[in-house]
C-alpha cells in the first residue's frame, strides 16, 4: 500500500503508514499454518493488519487498511455445488469477494513449507483491503499487491496468478 500511495495521496493528502514489523507477522502466520491439524481444525484464526495508512485528503480525513490471515472458508467452498455465493473466481485458485462498501477480499491457495499436504485446500490464505474512501480501481489494486507480496513472504508454493483487475 505504500506503493501506491508514496508520501502524497491521490489529492496531495499527506499519509501516515503505520503496521507490526513484516517479520512478526510472517513468523505468526507461517507457525499458525504449520501447527493447523485438519482433524482438529477448530476454525479460531488470528487476522494482521500489516499496514495502516491514515491522513487527510482535499475532502477529509481518509483511512486504508490490509489485513492478513489463514481464512475459515476452504478452496472446496468454492469450487463445489452450492458453495458460498460470496467468492467469485478471477483465477485459478483465486478468488475475489463480493465488493462491500469499504472491504475486499481475496481467498487463494497458498501451501507454506512445513505444513501438512493439504494445508492450502482446507486452510486458504485470505487478504483483505478496507478503504474508507477511495475507488474500487484503487482498492483492487492494493488488494492484489498486498495479495502478491503477502504469498511471496510466506513463501507459498502454487504457482498462481493474482491479476491487477479483479473485476473480470
Amino acid at each position: 500500500m505504500r506503493a501506491e500511495f508514496g508520501e502524497a495521496g491521490e489529492s496531495g493528502g499527506k499519509f501516515r503508514a503505520s503496521g507490526p514489523p513484516a517479520d512478526r507477522i510472517r513468523t505468526k502466520a507461517l507457525a499458525e499454518a504449520r501447527e493447523w491439524d485438519r482433524a482438529g481444525d477448530d476454525l479460531r484464526r488470528a487476522f494482521y493488519e500489516p499496514c495502516t495508512l491514515a491522513g487527510a485528503w482535499d475532502d477529509g480525513p481518509q483511512e486504508v487498511s490490509g489485513s492478513v490471515g489463514w481464512s475459515t472458508s476452504t478452496m472446496d467452498v468454492n469450487t463445489s455445488p452450492g458453495g458460498l455465493p460470496r467468492w467469485r473466481a478471477v483465477s485459478e485458485d483465486v478468488y475475489v469477494g463480493s465488493p462491500a462498501s469499504r472491504d475486499r477480499s481475496l481467498l487463494m491457495r497458498c501451501t507454506v513449507p512445513g505444513t501438512a499436504p493439504e494445508q492450502g485446500r482446507w486452510l486458504p490464505l485470505e487478504v483483505s483491503v478496507r478503504a474508507d474512501r477511495t475507488s474500487p480501481g484503487l482498492r483492487d489494486r492494493l488488494l492484489a499487491a498486498l495479495a502478491r507480496s503477502t504469498r511471496a513472504s510466506l513463501g507459498c508454493r502454487e504457482e498462481l496468478t493474482v491479476p491487477d483487475d479483479l473485476t473480470s
